[in-house]
């Protein structure tokens, strides 16, 4: 995999993947333009994961530590979701491709096909994020002894 810097108003990055055909010439297979560099996904990745851990605050410390991989998982896939919402809006739903010199044709684009798996995945991982944080019942019955035992 090589990549490729092309100025048109700023300098963005394009990785190509290269390979070398029988006449020893290189030539491109697929070009891909990222949205985010390595530095803002890292921020976004971040921001992702103080937002779920702000949302389980009433959940225990401790099961939120047992959890950690699962709110950095979880978090990772809101932000390769994000990134590939902005895909689509530039580039759309469908690739154009060539075989050969005179074949044309339509695909439905890569980024298209990630994202109902991506979403469903993070669906789950949310699902089970979720399940930690205590259920009304269990917030009252708390509230309940908490009271009693402090004699109101």
């Amino acid at each position: 995999m090589r990549v490729w810097y092309i100025s048109h108003q700023k300098e963005q990055k394009i990785s190509a993947f290269i390979c070398r055909n029988f006449e020893k010439r290189w030539f491109i297979l697929k070009q891909f333009e990222q949205i985010y560099d390595v530095e803002e996904r890292k921020k976004r990745l971040k921001k992702n994961v103080r937002l779920i851990k702000k949302s389980l605050d009433s959940v225990d410390k401790d099961v939120l530590k047992l959890n950690e991989q699962l709110i950095e998982e979880a978090a990772m896939y809101a932000t390769t979701l994000q990134e590939i919402n902005e895909i689509i809006t530039r580039d759309g739903i469908v690739d154009f491709y060539q075989n050969g010199e005179n074949q044309w044709g339509t695909k439905k684009s890569v980024a298209a096909e990630l994202k109902p798996k991506y979403t469903s995945t993070y669906q789950s991982l949310i699902r089970q994020l979720s399940d930690l944080l205590p259920s009304e019942n269990e917030k009252d019955a708390a509230k309940e002894i908490m009271d009693f035992l402090q004699g109101k």
